[in-house]
């Protein structure tokens, strides 16, 4: 249904009959102006309305507003519950407070999706982060809680994503590892594919984390399978991010350079809470690029949403990018105070590999502020595991040699071959040298670019304008 056609609060309240079944949240918000124009009396009367008035608000980062809807509706019904369980800003104590209610009445609200599209469950909709240690120490009641949210089969299944990624931050890969690996197949249902995004990215991370770079690249390709067998789902939107993830530490320079043009959120367009996860990977594409006004920028603004929806884990990762982008600039006191609003977070939190996990990019950084604010055995943790990812992904966020480094006449005719798809028995032919003096070039100009192959080259070749 196109953007633009108007509907009435009947057809919106009717939609609301089976949510998540064949309304998810992305049809909420292309809906968005129909909620947005109905009146008081509308919303009296179909109540369901509400709901999806106030999604479209939390989406829009607009939680003075958002707030504001919820004592339109009845106190306990389920929308109005609905709504307090999906608020940012609600608190611990109170989310726990709904929860027992639900259970005493027997009232539960499958329609509530804590992931939100976001390839986390500790970090979804809600951020969850701050409980996790709480999380492990009672599994019962957690998982009891979470059937009143989910269907009651999934939740031990659910409870063990979440703690896995706990267990991933705090880079206890191995027990993170063996809790995802076993969940994976029981996600895989019609109606909890975007659990399954969530586990799927979590797979790849833990990859990437061990050295299996290439074998994370699967994971994208499981993700697009469900797409295609269920249409588009509110992760849809993120699949293509997380697959730009990868290609930044593949070096993928042609795949990276594809989703900025095409698929990367426009932050002077229509903002949305639930691309936030994109937000982020558009930062790091910025690294890529050099443009680090842009980022900049970009992070101000995601700022105050991020601190009003007491989103934790997004602001350490919001300030250790800036770090980084401060610190390529020369601003080594503003890359420093970044850091350290970071560090802070992600110690409080055992955030190990949210920072480390940048390997690369972060280690001048980190290596620097130690040098100049001192250390700590956290830091030093830190600082281990993201010279390990270095080490593994060193082109990772390096931004290419544009305007620093002229190729010679040869090296670009080289590289035009390469992306005409001649083998290296033909170059030898083209240039009437032997193969091994091909092979020798090759190997020298690999070098210079930071690339591995003819692939890589090719698309670093026209990412910087070469070709």
């Amino acid at each position: 249904m196109a953007a633009e056609e108007k509907l009435s609060a009947a057809e919106l309240s009717k939609k609301f009959e089976n949510f998540f079944k064949d309304y998810h949240l992305i049809g909420v918000r292309r809906d968005k102006k129909s909620y947005y124009d109905l009146t008081i009396d509308d919303l009296k009367a179909y109540p369901y309305c509400i709901y999806g008035l106030f999604v479209n608000r939390v989406m829009d980062g607009d939680f003075t507003q958002a707030e504001a809807c919820m004592p339109l509706a009845e106190e306990n019904s389920v929308p109005r519950l609905g709504m307090e369980l999906a608020y940012p800003k609600t608190s611990l104590s109170r989310f726990k407070e709904i929860l027992e209610y639900l259970q005493e009445k027997q009232t539960p609200v499958h329609s509530l999706v804590l992931t939100a599209g976001r390839p986390s469950v500790l970090n979804g909709l809600y951020d969850f982060t701050r409980i996790a240690p709480y999380m492990e120490r009672d599994k019962a009641r957690f998982i009891h809680y979470m059937e009143y949210i989910y269907e009651k089969p999934l939740c031990p299944a659910i409870y063990d994503l979440a703690i896995a990624e706990y267990y991933y931050q705090q880079d206890r890969l191995f027990d993170a590892g063996k809790l995802v690996t076993q969940i994976i197949t029981q996600f895989d249902t019609d109606c909890q594919r975007r659990l399954l995004f969530a586990a799927l990215c979590l797979q790849s991370k833990i990859m990437f984390a061990n050295g299996k770079g290439l074998m994370a690249e699967n994971y994208v390709k499981n993700i697009q399978r469900f797409e295609r067998k269920d249409g588009v789902q509110e992760f849809s939107f993120n699949i293509k991010a997380a697959e730009t993830l990868v290609a930044l530490y593949a070096a993928d320079y042609e795949k990276v350079n594809k989703w900025m043009q095409d698929d990367a959120p426009d932050e002077f367009r229509d903002f949305n809470m639930l691309d936030l996860f994109r937000y982020m990977v558009k930062m790091r594409c910025y690294l890529l690029n050099e443009k680090y006004t842009a980022l900049i920028a970009l992070a101000e603004k995601l700022r105050p949403f991020i601190e009003a929806g007491w989103r934790g884990m997004d602001l350490c990762e919001l300030d250790m990018l800036l770090a980084i982008s401060f610190y390529r600039t020369g601003e080594k006191e503003l890359a420093f105070s970044a850091l350290e609003r970071s560090l802070r977070i992600a110690k409080n939190r055992n955030f190990m590999r949210l920072i480390a996990d940048e390997g690369e990019a972060v280690m001048p950084v980190l290596t620097d502020f130690i040098k100049n604010r001192g250390e700590n055995a956290f830091l030093v943790k830190v600082v281990e595991l993201a010279r390990d990812m270095a080490i593994t992904y060193p082109n990772y966020l390096r931004p290419p040699f544009r305007g620093r480094t002229r190729f010679t006449k040869e090296e670009i005719q080289l590289l035009k071959l390469l992306e005409l798809g001649k083998t290296k028995e033909e170059i030898a032919d083209y240039f009437l040298i032997s193969l091994n003096t091909v092979n020798y070039h090759l190997k020298k100009l690999y070098l210079r670019m930071g690339v591995n192959s003819s692939h890589q080259a090719i698309g670093k070749a026209r990412f910087i304008g070469v070709l």
